[in-house]
């Protein structure tokens, strides 16, 4: 199939040039960087919660996300298509996506850290395996839009839909890749050419 013509890509400042390149350095070590989750969290928004994430002490940014990396080690490799195909592998994926970007147990410990940018450091580590959840792409999938995104049942719904649409489609090389033209198509206030789904009552 050819390729969806999509929304123009806007430019963005240098700070939000996807860090890309952390991937292979934070999994070597083992744990975030005060430095690279800041560079992550600049990428994900020039508006997010740095003034927070300050309060966060090194120690505590490097223990919980080395606690993070523990729980989707398994998943460095992942394809979110391929976990999709196998019901238990499925769930287990969940489960572990679930607590690393828990709010007891993951990402969300952190001052300043919501779902949306720990969602952005899951894509950093595998974009194969995690979307990108924000109140753009968020538009495409959710009709209406919740209207807190902080909560683990709306991006689990989100991931799921998103491994849909890319399954049904080839011009995505990763999942993350089609949160990105969502987040674009959204932006720009393009027509939405994929179903929404209503989102989970609490």
């Amino acid at each position: 199939m050819g390729k969806t013509a999509g929304p123009t890509v806007r430019k963005r400042p240098d700070y939000q040039t996807e860090p890309k390149h952390l991937q292979e350095l934070i999994w070597q070590r083992g744990f975030i960087q005060p430095w690279e989750l800041l560079k992550i969290a600049a990428w994900k928004s020039a508006n997010g919660n740095l003034a927070w994430l300050s309060l966060n002490t090194p120690e505590t940014i490097e223990g919980i996300t080395g606690t993070v990396l523990d729980f989707v080690r398994d998943y460095r490799d992942a394809n979110a298509s391929a976990l999709r195909d196998n019901e238990d592998g499925w769930a287990r994926f969940v489960t572990a996506t679930e607590n690393a970007l828990g709010s007891t147990s993951g990402m969300r410990q952190l001052h300043g850290v919501r779902l949306p940018m720990a969602s952005a450091v899951m894509a950093i580590l595998n974009p194969l395996a995690w979307p990108v959840i924000d109140r753009w792409s968020a538009k495409t999938v959710f009709a209406p839009v919740p209207r807190d995104l902080d909560r683990f049942r709306y991006y689990r719904i989100y991931m799921q839909r998103l491994v849909e649409i890319h399954d049904d489609r080839d011009e995505w090389r990763s999942i993350h890749e089609l949160d990105q033209y969502l987040y674009n198509l959204a932006r720009q206030g393009e027509p939405n050419p994929f179903p929404t789904v209503s989102p989970p009552r609490a």
